[in-house]
Parts: structure tokens; C-alpha cells; sequence
């Protein structure tokens, strides 16, 4: 999940944006399943140990996802961090 505060500078959220025609294509809904808990330091320019513990605990899910076939979109892939850290959320 995009801090808001990067999305009001970027004017949008790449990641919802790739996300739309996926779920489009898929016939599927789309939702905001992970939320972030709090602000952390960006990602850009840091090492792979620094990005993962960067991350630990920053990411909630948004709702009750039992049951529910979930498809994890990032915009950008470098360490596999923030995926890891949404995903350990969304199976909490």
C-alpha cells in the first residue's frame, strides 16, 4: 500500500493503476486489501536486510479476508519485501 502522503504528491497510486485492468481482464472486484499501519522510511536506497526490516509490521489487512482468493499487485519488484510483508498481513 502507497503512503497517502506519496499519493497526494504523485497525484495517483501506480500499483492501483496496474491493478485496475488486471482486475478488469479477470472479471474480478477490486479492493484495497492491505492498508499501512504507519509511515515508515521509502524503500528507494536501501540494501535488501534494510528493506525487510523496514517493513516488518507496517502493512494490516483492510478487512476479513477468510476464504477469499487474494492477488497481491506491486508496482515495482526489487527484494521481495513489500510483497512478503503484505502477504504475511493478508494471511493474518
Amino acid at each position: 500500500p502507497l503512503a497517502w502522503s506519496r499519493a497526494v504528491l504523485r497525484g495517483y497510486n501506480q500499483a492501483l493503476e496496474i491493478a485496475k485492468p488486471v482486475a478488469a481482464v479477470l472479471a474480478r472486484p477490486l479492493h484495497a486489501a492491505a492498508l499501512r499501519r504507519r509511515p515508515g522510511l521509502p524503500q528507494r536506497g536501501l540494501g535488501r536486510a534494510a528493506r525487510q526490516r523496514n517493513l516488518v509490521g507496517r502493512f494490516v489487512a483492510a478487512t476479513d479476508l477468510v476464504g477469499l482468493r487474494i492477488l497481491v499487485v506491486d508496482d515495482v519488484t526489487t527484494t521481495g519485501a513489500t510483497f512478503r510483508e503484505a502477504r504475511r498481513a493478508l494471511l493474518a
